[in-house]
């Protein structure tokens, strides 16, 4: 704020000089009292000179006072607007970061489900396994199965071994010059025997990790609480493994039909497995595959005790140029910044995102400067004025006593006059500013709208039909397959929402365009007809249809009366109880207009409520009413499309009776029409 108000003063400054340059010096003068120009010398030294012009010191005062506040808070909107544009891309980026951590412990915990059952995966299996998740997944460095051997099995165990490949496989632990020795006899024995890389990790299958002191209490934990435990991981064995590498151990208990799902979890423990991962591998990868904005740091932190206290990662904004270094943890937190805590495992971390300084720089825009100098200048101007002005009246005054008292009338009326239009200028200029920057904000978030919804919720449907059709191999589940249709479904829906409402914007905003052509209304209702079957079918309706055959063509956009059909036959189905009928007819009436009728049996609408339905996101609700879907959209759009071909709707309607909509097209759009 100081800073602020010490830029504010040196504008200040310079725009008195600009205005006193402009004007000759006299606007300056008549403040003073001065008087050299007019000839009148004001008594009573500069307490009088005050007293004299007491209106335009009180015009300079507020005026200068109320330029400051417009320009503080013009620059304050501006702030707040690019807080909220921050906060909505940063929550998005955050939560993208996260999910997609969290993705990597459900891979862990679906390999560890493919060992619980009655047949677990053999060496040839995990090898493919493997190979195809770590080729898939990025982050993913390496897999490993650690199955749990009793001291009486270990032979038997290590001759599977040699049988299954591994030629000169025996369980081993470190010995005291760091070698791997033969383990020595213990209870039991955890020791590595699928392992992906093979060629890499292959000098440590048989390590018994049981053995090993830092393995020893995560094994614990994680096979008594049953859950994933996180611990550091490097391939070789290093002392010091990168702070972004981890491995994610998760227990496998005995999950077949001969297990005895009451024993303790000890008892029916199977073995380990562990995922190796790269955290900074992860975050790259979400980097390369998102449109992620080049101005923002990523900060990913360990935290303990609910503090975030160790750094794990930082990965600078594309906008840095050279070495960049990280900022402290209590910089990070100074301004604008974004933060979202999260769990990997028993691992709490946390992602913050934070913009480089040169994408926000609130200080930067000319508006404020703007208005405070239109405030400012309009303040001088009119002080000037009431100084003028009086000055003036005060040589009048001398001079022609007679005429003071109207002069004076005349003055303050020329005076209040201007200012009420002014203020009237004023008032139309902010209604002016206001209506553009309400379509402006509207125009951004339809294009949001489109881009943030209906490419998200296409990849949603494409996807899902995908796995629907089982293109990549089966899923493995039935619920999975009935899950994958109801996600289908519902993308579906919800993209025929969001498209209905970028419909009614358009035709609300003047932006909708007919394709008008000649379109045949026999055939467009028939095909209505079909695409409602189901529905009707569903609902227990019978729709009939009387449509005359020599029915003429309609000039207008297909695809719109297409949508207007469909709106109406589909709200007439669904309002209508199970054996109840639908029934659409069509004629060319004796001014030749043609009408078009949709009359059902449904429940029916209460008379003060009709006109309402018409309304955007109304439904109305009765008593004998079941519970409907739906966003209110249906009959406004279809209202605002027969709008657009020149046409009417007419609707009636009786509680329990049922309803009866009426659309009604001109002459000029009835190809050959005739009048009778």
């Amino acid at each position: 704020m100081p800073e602020l108000l010490r830029k504010f003063r040196a504008f200040l400054s310079v725009a008195t000089v600009n205005v006193r340059r402009r004007l000759g010096g006299k606007a300056l003068a008549v403040l003073s009292n001065d008087g050299a120009d007019s000839g009148y010398v004001p008594s009573g030294g500069f307490i009088g000179s005050v007293r004299e012009q007491f209106a335009a010191s009180i015009v300079l005062v507020l005026g200068a006072a109320l330029s400051v506040a417009a320009f503080l808070g013009t620059q304050q909107y501006l702030r707040s607007g690019e807080r909220q544009e921050f906060d909505r891309q940063a929550a998005h980026y955050t939560q993208t970061v996260v999910n997609s951590t969290q993705r990597y412990e459900e891979y862990i915990l679906a390999l560890a489900h493919e060992f619980e059952g009655a047949a677990p995966m053999d060496r040839f299996q995990f090898g493919e396994y493997a190979a195809d998740r770590l080729k898939r997944y990025k982050g993913l460095r390496a897999l490993a199965w650690i199955p749990f051997v009793t001291v009486d099995r270990r032979r038997e165990f290590e001759e599977k071994a040699h049988e299954d490949g591994l030629s000169g496989f025996q369980i081993r632990e470190r010995g005291g010059t760091g070698d791997l020795v033969d383990a020595g006899p213990r209870a039991f024995y955890l020791p590595i025997y699928y392992a992906f890389p093979f060629d890499k990790d292959r000098q440590f299958l048989g390590l018994d990790l049981y053995s090993l002191e830092e393995s020893k209490r995560a094994l614990d934990a994680a096979g008594d609480g049953g859950h994933s435990v996180v611990m550091p991981w490097s391939r070789h064995g290093s002392a010091f493994p990168a702070l972004t590498e981890f491995q994610i151990i998760r227990p496998v208990y005995d999950s077949s039909g001969s297990a005895d799902i009451g024993a303790p979890r000890k008892q029916r423990l199977r073995g380990f497995v562990a995922g190796a991962l790269r955290l900074d591998t992860i975050v790259e990868s979400i980097v390369d595959e998102l449109t992620t904005p080049a101005w923002l740091d990523i900060y990913v932190y360990k935290r303990n005790d609910k503090v975030d206290t160790d750094l794990l990662l930082f990965r600078p904004s594309g906008m840095r140029n050279g070495k960049t270094y990280p900022l402290s943890s209590r910089h990070v937190m100074d301004g604008l910044y974004n933060r979202q805590a999260f769990s990997l495992g028993n691992m709490e971390l946390a992602v913050v995102v934070k913009p480089v300084t040169a994408k926000y720089n609130f200080d930067s825009s000319v508006l404020p400067y703007w208005v405070g100098s239109f405030g400012l200048l309009l303040t001088l101007f009119t002080a000037y004025y009431l100084a003028a002005t009086h000055n003036r009246a005060r040589i009048i005054e001398q001079t022609v006593a007679e005429r003071t008292a109207a002069l004076s009338d005349a003055n303050i009326s020329l005076h209040n006059e201007i200012l009420e239009r002014q203020r009237a200028e004023m008032e139309m200029r902010r209604a002016k500013d206001q209506a553009e920057v309400a379509n402006r904000a509207k125009s951004e978030f339809l294009a949001m709208v489109s881009h943030e919804l209906r490419t998200p919720l296409n990849a949603i449907i494409g996807f899902s039909e995908i796995m629907s059709q089982q293109v990549f191999g089966p899923i493995g589940n039935d619920k999975y397959a009935d899950y994958v249709g109801d996600i289908g479904k519902s993308g579906t829906h919800l993209l025929g929402l969001i498209n209905n409402i970028l419909d009614l914007s358009k035709v609300e905003s003047g932006q909708f365009r007919l394709n008008e052509q000649n379109v045949g209304l026999s055939d467009g209702i028939s095909e209505i007809l079909r695409l409602v079957a189901e529905l009707a079918e569903t609902g227990g309706v019978r729709v009939d249809s009387i449509i005359p055959r020599d029915l003429p063509d309609l000039r207008g956009d297909k695809q719109a009366i297409r949508q207007i059909l469909l709106n109406l036959l589909s709200n007439a189905i669904k309002f209508t109880e199970p054996d109840g009928s639908v029934r659409i007819g069509a004629e060319i009436d004796g001014a030749g207009r043609l009408v078009l009728a949709i009359e059902d049996t449904g429940i029916g609408i209460p008379e003060e409520s009709v006109e309402s339905v018409f309304e955007p996101f109304t439904q109305v609700d009765s008593s004998l009413a079941r519970q409907f879907e739906g966003t209110g959209l249906g009959l406004p759009l279809t209202r605002s499309l027969v709008e657009l071909h020149d046409g009417s709707v007419e609707l009636e309607s009786k509680v329990g009776r049922g309803t009866r909509v009426t659309v009604t097209f001109p002459r000029e759009r009835v190809i050959g029409a005739t009048t009778h």
